[in-house]
């Protein structure tokens, strides 16, 4: 974090070195985080990108939080409470990026920010999302027995290991829509 002069707060800086915007894949990740968050803007669920800038680095500029899910339920953890509300916080988060046809990937404690005075919930880290069009969603929710051919494009393998569904561990016969066994 940095303090912003211009601002007068504190604010989170995402630093990507000059390395990774050589690579084809981290530069496909950088633009595919800002297109997102560009389509998020304003959303009460997404966290707020300030703004982005490049000299040596890209760096991409956040509005602070406390901390993340995972360091939330460290020491002291929050009561039962507060955790069906985070629960709840959290799937009205998905909702809404559904809402607005973004499939997150890559939901993790780590990538769930919270603002530990008011025990709001913003997802963040959006380079694994997909952003799809209406025909794209409308044909990913279709009838069970419709054909989804774009269901078999989306691999499983982007989310992180520990935080895969079981039946994709399992199998790699495994769509996003696939019925849990």
């Amino acid at each position: 974090h940095a303090p912003d002069r211009v601002l007068q707060r504190r604010v989170a800086v995402k630093h990507v070195r000059s390395t990774e915007l050589t690579v084809k894949d981290g530069l496909r990740v950088i633009l595919n985080e800002t297109r997102v968050l560009r389509k998020l803007r304003g959303s009460p669920f997404a966290v707020e990108c300030l703004g982005v800038f490049l000299d040596q680095e890209f760096h991409m500029v956040f509005t602070l939080a406390h901390c993340d899910l995972r360091s939330a339920f460290e020491t002291p953890s929050p009561s039962v409470d507060t955790m069906w509300r985070l629960g709840g916080q959290l799937s009205a988060a998905i909702a809404h990026l559904h809402e607005h046809r973004v499939l997150h990937r890559d939901l993790t404690p780590s990538n769930v920010l919270l603002d530990v005075a008011k025990w709001k919930v913003r997802v963040c880290d959006f380079g694994l999302a997909r952003l799809f069009s209406e025909e794209e969603w409308r044909d990913l929710h279709a009838a069970p027995s419709a054909p989804k051919p774009l269901a078999r494009t989306l691999t499983y393998t982007v989310v992180t290991a520990a935080y895969r569904a079981p039946e994709a561990c399992i199998s790699r016969d495994v769509a996003y829509l696939s019925p849990i066994p």
